[in-house]
């Protein structure tokens, strides 16, 4: 039997809250994009997962702003929960271990990011067309 109380499954389910009000996603990409800049000064959080993760709050602010509405709501959902996930401060392994702590982020992030591929992909084609 699946663990319900497991770091993955409560992000999964403050997700599912989130994601339905437009407000508490605003204020979850701020917290998550301050969080990403102290974690990237610290060198925690680098390379590919923190371009994922801004990536991701790049299309939520879209999505917000109606500029870009062509996100499945499955997709929002996803990168909800990656960004929750990469909040939490205790999840797999705690994020106050140096640079381990994050590896189990970035492996969130980067495995939601495969499973949105052409999400993603659609997504900078739009931004690129934007600029």
């Amino acid at each position: 039997m699946a663990n319900d109380r497991g770091p993955l499954n409560q992000a999964r389910k403050r997700a599912k809250e989130i994601v339905k009000d437009n407000d508490k996603l605003r204020t979850l990409v701020k917290e998550a994009r301050n969080k990403l800049d102290r974690e990237e000064q610290k060198d925690g959080l680098i390379g590919s997962a923190s371009r994922i993760l801004r990536t991701f709050f790049r299309m939520i602010k879209s999505y917000l702003n109606g500029n870009y509405r062509e996100v499945p709501w499955q997709t929002l959902m996803l990168i909800t929960l990656a960004i929750v996930y990469f909040l939490m401060p205790f999840d797999l392994i705690p994020d106050f271990i140096p640079v381990a702590g994050f590896i189990d982020d970035a492996t969130v992030v980067g495995g939601i990011a495969k499973s949105l591929q052409s999400d993603i992909k659609a997504y900078a084609e739009w931004e690129s067309s934007q600029a």
